[in-house]
C-alpha cells in the first residue's frame, strides 16, 4: 500500500473518533493527548514499514513491541484493519496476525480476536467489541453487528446480529 492511503487512513480514524474534519494540526494535537488515538496510529505506521523490507521490517516490529510494552496492545503486523479503526481503552487488546477487519470497527479493553486451529476471524463493516469479548476462529462476524462484553464468539454472526454470552448466541430483538 503507498504512503497516502496510510494517511487516508489515519484520516479516517481520527474522524470516526472525533465526528469532525481531519486537519494535520487536528491529528497532531489528538496524536499527543489521546492515548486510544495514538495506539491507532502506530499501527498504521507499523503496517506501513511491515511489507517493504528486512529494515523497514525491523521498525514495524519494534513499533509494534513498543505497543505491547506501553500499551499493552498487540496488533499483529500482517493484521488488515480498513479505516475508521476506534480503540476506546487501550489495556490488553489483542489482534492476531491474519485478522481482516472492515471499516468503523469500535473496539473496548481486554478484546482478543485470534486464530483457533484453522484460521483467523474476519470481521465486517461497522461492529463493535465490547469488553472481555473473545472473537476466535475461522468465522466472519457481519456488517452492524454487536459483540457483547465478555461473550466469546466461536460461530459465525450474522449481518446486524446482538450476540452476548459463553458461547455467545444472538440477543437481537425482532
Amino acid at each position: 500500500m503507498k504512503f497516502f492511503n496510510y494517511i487516508r487512513l489515519i484520516r479516517q480514524d481520527y474522524a470516526s473518533r472525533y465526528s469532525k474534519q481531519a486537519t494535520f494540526l487536528g491529528i497532531i494535537k489528538a496524536y499527543i493527548l489521546d492515548i486510544n488515538f495514538r495506539v491507532v496510529v502506530r499501527f498504521r505506521i507499523q503496517s506501513y514499514f511491515s511489507n517493504k523490507n528486512k529494515l523497514t521490517l525491523l521498525f514495524a516490529i519494534l513499533i509494534r513491541n513498543g505497543s505491547i510494552k506501553k500499551y499493552g496492545v498487540e496488533i499483529g503486523l500482517n493484521t488488515k484493519i480498513e479505516g475508521g479503526l476506534n480503540i476506546h481503552h487501550v489495556n490488553g487488546i489483542v489482534i492476531g496476525e491474519g485478522v481482516i477487519i472492515g471499516k468503523n470497527l469500535n473496539i473496548f479493553q481486554q478484546v482478543t480476536i485470534g486464530k483457533k486451529e484453522s484460521g483467523y476471524p474476519v470481521i465486517g463493516d461497522d461492529v463493535t467489541i465490547y469488553p472481555g469479548a473473545k472473537v476466535i476462529g475461522n468465522i466472519k462476524i457481519g456488517n452492524n453487528s454487536i459483540i457483547g462484553a465478555n461473550s466469546v464468539v466461536n460461530k459465525d454472526v450474522a449481518e446486524g446480529k446482538v450476540v452476548a454470552g459463553v458461547p455467545a448466541r444472538d440477543i437481537s430483538k425482532k
